[in-house]
């Protein structure tokens, strides 16, 4: 906790509201609309894969944190900076920011495989990790050890991308796996009935992760059979595609999320549909518009 105790002295307004600006990158929004715009402007295959590292990495992230259940540093005095509690849900080892951060700029830096793209993405991934120690969200214990399961995580998916490549469907199959692993954690956790506020965000996050793999599946299965949808188009035109496509998919997020809840009484059930169906929308139905774009291309 020293190291806490020294950031907490030496922060300035200034670099309180610059940190709270780079923790951004390593959550679920900004991640979302790096990964959309590559499915849907760049490369198909790499969005699904780089959404992988990201949902793999996710789910050992929250599995983790319920088996250590470490509370986060201000249970041992420590002040966090205003404004940063609100993204530090859950428990604090490891650090679900830090481990995001790893997986999108590790994989960017992965696909990418140009020299500027790794000391980029490094040192962007690294200020993130930092952030959350300045911020006093995280112990530098949370942060390295989600650098390093990261760093793993790469690795192992850098393996796996190379054999299922070998197989028509084969993204849509790792995926269906992951859903296989996230609800079989999923039971695992309804065993326990612990009524903790850091165990029912983990919950959360499980049936999140469980409607994203299952739709994503499915989105994969679909473009693959019937649908290939075209990505190419004029630059103002992928502007387009991305301003309208991230509207409608963060207002699906947030119109459908309190419906949902009341049609489920509250369950965390809720959340796996709502994200099914926001993946569906972006996965499936809204790409089909993209062959309009292609005809005045």
């Amino acid at each position: 906790m020293e190291w806490l105790e020294f950031f907490e002295s030496v922060r300035t307004p200034f670099f309180d509201k610059f940190f709270l600006l780079v923790t951004q990158m390593g959550e679920e929004l900004f991640f979302t609309v790096i990964i959309l715009a590559v499915i849907w402007c760049i490369n198909k295959k790499t969005g699904y894969q780089m959404f992988f590292i990201f949902t793999l990495g996710s789910l050992i992230n929250q599995v983790l944190k319920l088996i250590f259940k470490i509370p986060r540093p201000w249970a041992k005095g420590i002040e966090p900076v205003e404004g940063s509690v609100d993204a530090a849900t859950g428990y604090s080892f490891p650090s679900g920011h830090t481990q995001q951060a790893v997986g999108l700029f590790g994989s960017i830096a992965y696909f990418v495989k140009k020299t500027w793209a790794y000391i980029v993405m490094t040192l962007l991934t690294l200020l993130v990790a930092f952030s959350r120690m300045y911020l006093g969200v995280h112990t530098p214990e949370d942060v390295f050890a989600s650098l390093g399961i990261g760093i793993v995580i790469l690795v192992l998916c850098s393996f796996l991308f190379r054999i299922v490549g070998k197989y028509k469907y084969g993204d849509a199959y790792i995926y269906a796996g992951a859903s296989l692993l996230t609800a079989i954690a999923i039971i695992v956790l309804s065993l326990n009935k612990t009524g903790s506020e850091e165990f029912q965000s983990g919950v959360e996050n499980g049936w999140k992760l469980l409607g994203c793999t299952i739709g994503i599946a499915i989105s994969i299965f679909i473009d693959v059979k019937y649908t290939h949808f075209e990505i190419l188009a004029k630059w103002w035109q992928q502007i387009l595609k991305c301003v309208v496509g991230l509207g409608m998919v963060l207002a699906i997020k947030v119109l459908l999320k309190q419906p949902l809840l009341d049609l489920f009484n509250g369950s965390h059930v809720a959340d796996g549909i709502r994200y099914f169906l926001l993946i569906i929308f972006a996965g499936c139905l809204y790409p089909m518009l993209f062959r309009f774009l292609k005809k005045k291309a």
